[in-house]
């Protein structure tokens, strides 16, 4: 697969917008629960590669 000169470009701003909007969202936590939020995400690629306890 290869990409065509202007799909780069489209990536590029559908990422940008994409960050904007993260960046919007997360506007509205305190400091506090944004770190509380970035250890949890943190752990998260952990708790997927482990398989799930029953």
């Amino acid at each position: 697969m290869q990409l065509t000169p202007r799909e780069p470009t489209l990536i590029d701003h559908a990422v940008e917008a994409h960050v904007a909007n993260e960046y919007r969202i997360l506007a509205a936590l305190k400091a506090a629960d944004l770190a509380a939020l970035d250890h949890k995400l943190a752990l998260l690629p952990a708790a997927l590669e482990s398989p799930a306890e029953q």
